[in-house]
């Protein structure tokens, strides 16, 4: 999807609320034609990359500005972001059939190489665009991080198409706090501060939520394993509370402990 047209929902939701007409997601959903959770990854990223100072009102299920004076940025790209958005493109229109190259830096070994690769997936996780696709270098499925492709170029590399029921399987692996079957039921209970923030996300399709007498918000999902929540609770800081399970709240305190030896 062209950055032109994301920019016109962000654009029309500024003037909504400019406006005083209290937008939420599901009109911005409808207006746009678009999925309802599209719909709230784009005020997240309102909120959070263009740091519109939104606030959400209960008793007019929309939101408002805290100051009125925000203007939203004009839409400037630079060149690696233009080519992750001609990549989007791409995967959004059409089934790939030929193959890229591309150079892929990763953080953990401080290294950048060099790969053929066939795109067959993009998928937004936890606030990241993540590039599906099979590495030769590999020989199989991989994930790239989208803001991690520092180059690409055509391929002449010939890479057989893959079954959609493989890459289907590898994110139910991979990607388990939001698409795996999860063996323990995690319990949050977020303050009133970030409760209506919480209460237009998805973080997982069997979640539930319930809204207690004090406007908090107990968000109960499953999982399959810590280290990912572990850092989505850590992310909202003292707004948060890891009611359960025993083990995981264990894990949160233990890294709140080593952060205080750090700002001590």
């Amino acid at each position: 999807m062209s950055a032109k047209i994301i920019y016109e929902r962000f654009l029309w939701f500024h003037n909504q609320v400019k406006q005083g007409q209290f937008p939420n997601a599901s009109a911005l959903a409808v207006h746009f034609e678009v999925a309802a959770k599209t719909a709230q990854r784009d005020i997240a990223f309102m909120r959070d990359r263009l740091h519109a100072p939104l606030e959400y009102v209960p008793t007019r299920r929309g939101y408002r500005y805290e100051n009125d004076s925000y203007e939203l940025p004009g839409l400037w790209l630079k060149e690696n972001e233009v080519m992750s958005l001609l990549v989007s493109a791409r995967l959004a229109s059409t089934v790939p059939d030929s193959a890229l190259t591309i150079r892929y830096y990763s953080p953990h070994n401080d290294e950048a190489t060099t790969r053929d690769i066939l795109p067959l997936h993009l998928l937004h996780y936890m606030g990241t665009w993540h590039l599906i696709a099979h590495c030769a270098l590999k020989n199989g499925l991989r994930d790239f991080v989208l803001s991690r492709i520092r180059d690409i170029d055509p391929s002449t590399f010939t890479i057989a198409c893959v079954p959609t029921a493989s890459v289907k399987d590898y994110i139910r692996k991979n990607f388990g706090i939001m698409t795996g079957t999860g063996t323990f039921e995690v319990c949050l209970k977020f303050s009133p501060a970030v409760s209506p923030w919480l209460a237009e996300q998805v973080w997982h399709p069997a979640q539930q939520m319930y809204w207690e007498n004090d406007k908090t918000l107990r968000l109960t999902f499953p999982v399959a394993d810590f280290r990912e929540v572990k850092r989505e609770i850590l992310r909202y800081g003292a707004h948060v509370e890891v009611v359960s399970p025993k083990a995981l709240r264990e894990e949160v305190k233990r890294e709140i402990k080593k952060m205080k030896y750090i700002y001590r």
